[in-house]
């Protein structure tokens, strides 16, 4: 006969100790959601769109501080073809033959000016994106002028009809300046054309002081 032991129960594991308000005292924090990370590629494309778009907004209103605008530069278009009128009378003056020392003198001076003038203003439209080609900086060539040069020299009254074709002139170019100036809201572009004004100024107070000598 097999001896006969007393039951004995199997220990049961030790559970942990777990508080039932554990969830109210130690919350579990929710996973960072990275919308970029974790969206789909369209999400992912409308976040970079709107960052570019954002971009270019700016640029655009960098641009329209310091640049002119459509009609700004329209206006500067008409001041660089006068511009380029001026130089061509000039230079025509300065190397002709028995022209007054104060005429020619004027002329070789308002043509360095005007070059340089009209150099800077080229660079300033090609920065904003305009680059004048020479058959368009010669649309204000002017035949009449011409014609009006060669009757004066052939009536020797060449020396007093320069002087008043440039007076003319300047005082076209000066009023283009103020209508291109009005109508640019750029800071560096207004800079400019206020520059080229003041030049022009000096310009006509040069030619008066030249016509009072000759008459």
């Amino acid at each position: 006969m097999q001896p006969q032991y007393p039951y004995q129960p199997q220990p049961q594991p030790v559970q942990p100790t777990t508080n039932p308000y554990d969830f109210i005292v130690n919350p579990s924090k929710p996973p960072k959601n990275n919308p970029i990370a974790n969206g789909s590629m369209f999400s992912r494309l409308l976040v970079v769109s709107g960052g570019l778009v954002v971009l270019l907004v700016l640029f655009v209103i960098v641009k329209g501080l310091l640049g002119g605008g459509d009609a700004g530069t329209k206006n500067m278009i008409g001041v660089a073809q006068r511009q380029q009128e001026i130089v061509r009378i000039t230079s025509a003056a300065s190397d002709k033959p028995g022209i007054s020392s104060d005429n020619k003198n004027f002329a070789i001076t308002t043509k360095l000016s005007v070059t340089s003038a009209e150099s800077d203003l080229k660079k300033y439209l090609a920065s904003q994106g305009t680059k004048l080609k020479p058959q368009e900086l010669a649309l204000k060539k002017s035949a009449a002028t011409d014609e009006q040069l060669k009757a004066a020299d052939a009536a020797s009254t060449y020396d007093t009809t320069l002087q008043q074709v440039m007076k003319t002139q300047l005082t076209l170019y000066q009023q283009e300046l103020q209508r291109a100036y009005q109508k640019t809201t750029g800071t560096n572009g207004r800079a400019l054309l206020k520059k080229q004004y003041a030049d022009t100024s000096l310009l006509l107070k040069q030619l008066q002081s030249y016509a009072a000598v000759i008459q």
